[in-house]
């Protein structure tokens, strides 16, 4: 019988966690739990020495817990400028 459409052939469901990667993303966050109080000692010494440095593992770090939105260009009608050159835009 060929496929059709909408039949289901097995496997993992839609959105489903490869198993090994489940595994290795626990291991990593029970590491991280256990040395919270090390790493914050760790990122202070750092921070010591080169807050540049020290700012830039934080930065990295976030990007675990809070996930980077993907860039989006703005264009205008037919890829031309959305806003035009002439334009002086301000912050008030």
């Amino acid at each position: 019988m060929p496929f059709q459409k909408g039949n289901k052939l097995g496997g993992r469901t839609e959105g489903a966690i490869n198993k090994v990667n489940k595994e290795i993303k626990e291991a990593v966050a029970k590491l991280v739990e256990s040395n919270l109080d090390n790493m914050t000692e760790w990122l202070k010494i750092i921070a010591k020495k080169d807050p540049e440095k020290a700012m830039y593992i934080i930065i990295n770090l976030l990007e675990y817990n809070v996930p980077k939105l993907a860039r989006t260009e703005l264009t205008g009608k037919d890829g031309k400028d959305l806003i035009p050159k002439k334009t002086k835009i301000t912050f008030e």
